[in-house]
């Protein structure tokens, strides 16, 4: 997670209890995935939303939750919230993975989040999920 350009656009803001509602934003059944497919199908329906917006906090640096716990990055929104915790913010991507559990190398997932968030010319996350997707065997979910 890293700094983001200035000319990127930041998720809306509502007021809502901090992270009270993630699980049901994310349809979670409150376990972490288990499996690399299990983490791309929350990815994916993620990222399928139509209000999908890359997640960042106040100071415009990519975020695995924002403040007002109304958005997640890809791994953000598979941490459910009894494992969540702000101090994860600002901490790697593999420390995350070990504090929840995960021995699953997750970078390549988690760059379909943060790239296009950084750059446009990687196009848009739905893209560089399918292009992951294709890469590693996963199936498309066609439903939630």
């Amino acid at each position: 997670m890293g700094a983001r350009p200035s000319q990127s656009i930041k998720t809306p803001h509502r007021a809502t209890q901090p992270h009270e509602n993630m699980a049901v934003l994310i349809k979670s059944d409150q376990k972490v995935p288990e499996t690399l497919q299990g983490f791309f199908n929350r990815a994916w329906h993620w990222a399928a939303r139509p209000e999908f917006k890359h997640c960042v906090d106040s100071s415009d640096s990519c975020a695995y939750r924002n403040n007002e716990g109304t958005n997640a990055c890809f791994i953000g929104a598979c941490i459910p919230d009894k494992l969540y915790h702000s101090d994860m913010e600002k901490q790697t991507l593999s420390w995350v993975l070990n504090r929840i559990g995960v021995t699953l190398d997750l970078s390549d997932l988690q760059e379909c989040h943060d790239k296009p968030s950084f750059n446009p010319d990687y196009g848009n996350s739905i893209k560089m999920l399918r292009d992951f997707a294709y890469e590693h065997g996963l199936k498309i979910p066609t439903n939630k």
